[in-house]
């Protein structure tokens, strides 16, 4: 397992207790305000949702209710809506 593979693998492991099948780099991108550079990834997940101490909720949305916005994460989100209409 290549390290960027298990870099992304373990964090949902360990925050949302699920096993991640497919995993698809979309991504990085600069996030000058906070001083960061995100590192997206769209992962194909199973199991029960349970999440850790570092989280406190989650909502399930539908790809056609979201829409991206200019900073952070959103051109993360931008970028994987546009792979879904591409098939990819």
């Amino acid at each position: 397992m290549d390290f960027s593979r298990k870099w992304a693998q373990n964090p949902i492991q360990e925050e949302t207790n699920l096993s991640t099948g497919k995993l698809s780099f979309i991504g990085h991108y600069s996030f000058v305000e906070q001083n960061q550079l995100i590192m997206a990834y769209a992962a194909e997940c199973s199991g029960e949702i349970k999440l850790n101490e570092e989280l406190d909720r989650y909502k399930l949305l539908v790809p056609e209710n979201l829409i991206p916005w200019s900073f952070g994460t959103g051109p993360a989100v931008r970028d994987w809506l546009a792979s879904l209409n591409r098939g990819v």
